[in-house]
């Protein structure tokens, strides 16, 4: 009977506390990674117009690819990506390990993501490898959404 109402007791005394635990809020760096999610998916699914939603509206936006400035605005970036997917279709970004996000100030963060670009063969339709490499993307909090301010890409081969 002891046994009883000591666990009768724990879980009394416990379950207010753990009730009273709140999600981090929508500011939250850990957000941002809902945001980088649907950048791979709708890419994955050649969404063109799933990307751009990705994509922050600051004025701000910029994309690096190894080291160069690839496109300086998101109306660029858009339909650099269109031409892109049209080229490859059925190409596919996948994060190798998934990613990792970390917190640049209130309001910011960037994630880091090993990837992998898989393209897909036109006759064959099998699925290859392209190129292997890094992705960081920063995103901004902005009018209550997490948003892509800048990409970079990057498959250069590592120094060390």
């Amino acid at each position: 009977m002891r046994i009883l109402a000591g666990l009768l007791s724990v879980f009394l005394l416990g379950a207010p506390a753990s009730a009273n635990v709140a999600p981090p809020p929508v500011d939250a760096p850990e957000w941002a990674a809902q945001t980088v999610g649907a950048f791979f998916e709708n890419f994955n699914a050649g969404s063109v117009e799933g990307i751009a939603s990705t994509y922050s509206d600051s004025g701000n936006f910029v994309w690096v690819e190894n080291g160069a400035v690839v496109y300086s605005d998101k109306a660029s970036a858009v339909a650099g990506m269109k031409e892109r997917l049209a080229a490859t279709p059925g190409s596919r970004i996948e994060a190798i390990n998934g990613f990792q996000i970390v917190p640049a100030a209130p309001g910011a963060a960037e994630v880091v993501a090993p990837i992998t670009l898989y393209v897909k063969d036109a006759k064959s339709g099998e699925e290859k490898a392209m190129l292997s490499g890094i992705m960081t993307l920063l995103l901004a909090f902005e009018n209550g959404e997490w948003r892509i301010v800048s990409g970079h890409t990057s498959t250069a081969v590592s120094m060390r």
